[in-house]
């Protein structure tokens, strides 16, 4: 997009007319149009001006590779970050260069590559010589004053912590209302993720729901998002491929099993339920301290024993799971590799009406206190799965959310070693979209934790104070840092998730008021997910082609595959079915 259509959307999304933004930016009406239309080349001076009114960055407004001249002073954009842009400016013949104030809060930092410059607050200049440097307030007008004939300077603009800057996606109308809500939904649901609105204005009713679009109200903008596709229609046809029906496996209508299948259910179809009763509700806190294991370092356990529960698609991977084991497993036990508190082997037990033993892995002392209450659990070993040596093989190994907490490499060497020939290893897990950087795996992570999340951030009212808190600082920050990830800002993204995590860590409430308070308890554990994943700790996820193809070198084949849960473009809970080959 050229400068001039770059401007001229930008004005257009933030309700400027021509005559308002011209008088702004100190123009005549005229010019501004001759700018838009590509006719005329603004100065400097006024694209400053121009993207400052616009709220947005200098580097926004001019993106990469296009050069500024202004008289005898040229710039150019070298690096824009999230917030920091860098700058390459030349002043030729003694020139002189006066900038108009920038954002508040906003400082320059100004390193001389070539020749002598007088620069700094307008007010206050310092002489800089070669290889010099010097940062000062550019919240104010300031001043390049070449001492050469030719001056090079490297100029470093950062941006507030606190900026919050502004994107293509973003809508600026005078009135939110159904109708245009509608329009947007239109566009959510042809694929656009999510859409922020600024609206001086509201008639709309915030509790509602549209069928797979979440909108939350929030002192940043109206945040507008699709909450992505699922794949009830795949996991019925894996279940009729293993003839097993979706209820066959329930025996009490009643169970808590089936109660979360309910569950399940109201949330792919966005009407908000949650059948648990608060008397089943369990918030446990054993006396058991934490012994440093990273599990339990980077998470809580005593919440992670029971909410873990209301992970969306939680229940389908047990029952899938349970499917599966019924059709090919042998009767015989199985080897459970991280087992956590047990909750998946709770629901995988009853989808198996008690068939099978479990021998688990499982290190972590709290979650193992934990797993000892479940009845069919054989042994227990207290040890690293890849520091274990066991004296036999097994049909059936089972990983259920643990493969990515270890080497993946030892992890899959390792399984296949253990296994019988033509044996099974079971692996559930989530998995974030495809990436190449450091950067792009970022991104991917947060976007797929948020996702869970936002399938989840149902409205509720009348809550009690601690509540409500919990309630209004997820509501208030994951729609915005959502946003921001798919805008790139990955840094101010980062920097918003550590704030909220440091603000719920020690959250705990004895009972909850509303039912659907689950989710968002279930909420911390995702965050904490999310941290560990971003600090490359315990979460180590990485996309599912890359775990089959590190298996199949090893020599599994991949006999079932499927996303059970969605997120972001391909990510999602995973059922991956590997078979050692003969």
């Amino acid at each position: 997009m050229k400068l001039g259509e770059k401007i001229k959307l930008y004005r257009e999304k933030r309700g400027y007319t021509l005559s308002s933004l011209a008088q702004k930016a100190g123009i005549a009406k005229s010019t501004l149009y001759k700018i838009e239309e590509n006719k005329t080349n603004p100065t400097i001076n006024t694209l400053w001006s121009i993207a400052t009114i616009l709220e947005i960055s200098f580097g926004e407004l001019v993106g990469e590779n296009c050069e500024i001249k202004e008289d005898n002073v040229t710039v150019s954009l070298v690096e824009k970050g999230d917030d920091l842009e860098v700058y390459k400016m030349t002043l030729l013949n003694c020139a002189s260069y006066v900038s108009q104030p920038h954002f508040n809060g906003v400082t320059e930092q100004v390193y001389t590559i070539k020749g002598s410059v007088l620069t700094g607050e307008i007010q206050n200049p310092k002489l800089l010589t070669q290889r010099d440097s010097y940062e000062f307030k550019a919240d104010v007008p300031h001043i390049y004053k070449a001492i050469a004939d030719e001056v090079i300077l490297m100029v470093t603009v950062f941006y507030p912590k606190n900026f919050e800057p502004f994107f293509y996606e973003d809508r600026f109308i005078k009135l939110f209302n159904k109708e245009y809500a509608n329009k947007a939904k239109e566009e959510l649901e042809n694929g656009v993720d999510t859409i922020r609105i600024i609206a001086k204005e509201s008639d709309f009713d915030f509790y509602k729901t549209f069928k797979n679009i979440r909108i939350i109200n929030t002192k940043r903008g109206i945040f507008l998002s699709s909450v992505g596709k699922n794949n009830l229609h795949k996991i019925k046809k894996f279940l009729k491929n293993l003839d097993c029906d979706l209820l066959e496996n329930i025996k009490r209508k009643n169970s808590f099993a089936f109660k979360l299948l309910q569950n399940e259910f109201s949330i792919l179809s966005q009407n908000p339920e949650n059948m648990i009763e608060a008397k089943e509700f369990i918030f446990n806190k054993s006396s058991l301290k934490n012994d440093g294991s990273d599990f339990e370092r980077r998470k809580n356990t005593d919440l992670y024993s029971f909410f873990e529960y209301f992970h969306p698609g939680y229940l389908f991977q047990a029952l899938l799971i349970g499917a599966f084991l019924n059709r090919y497993a042998a009767k015989e036990k199985i080897l459970d590799i991280g087992s956590g508190p047990g909750n998946h082997l709770n629901l995988i037990i009853e989808f198996t009406n008690n068939k099978f033993r479990f021998d688990c892995v499982e290190p972590s002392p709290k979650s193992a206190f934990y797993l000892n209450r479940i009845s069919n659990i054989k042994n227990i070993y207290h040890d690293s799965f890849l520091e274990l040596k066991f004296k036999e093989k097994f049909d059936t190994l089972l990983s259920v959310g643990s493969s990515l907490h270890m080497n993946l490499s030892m992890f899959l060497e390792k399984s296949f070693k253990l296994l019988k020939s033509k044996g099974y290893l079971i692996i559930s897990d989530e998995f974030v979209s495809e990436y190449n950087t450091k950067l792009e795996r970022e991104k991917n992570l947060i976007l797929h934790h948020t996702s869970y999340m936002f399938k989840v951030m149902f409205p509720i009212k009348n809550l009690t104070p601690e509540e409500e808190e919990l309630y209004s600082l997820f509501r208030e920050n994951i729609p915005y840092v959502r946003y921001l990830a798919l805008n790139n800002k990955i840094s101010l993204s980062k920097n918003i998730l550590n704030k909220l995590f440091n603000q719920i860590k020690s959250f705990y409430i004895e009972e909850i008021s509303n039912k659907l308070m689950a989710y968002y308890i279930f909420m911390i554990l995702e965050l904490e997910s999310l941290i560990a994943g971003l600090d490359y700790e315990e979460e180590c996820k990485t996309y599912s082609g890359n775990l089959i193809d590190i298996a199949e070198e090893i020599g599994f084949d991949c006999s079932d595959y499927l996303n059970l849960y969605p997120t972001y473009k391909e990510a999602g809970t995973y059922l991956i079915v590997l078979k050692k080959s003969e």
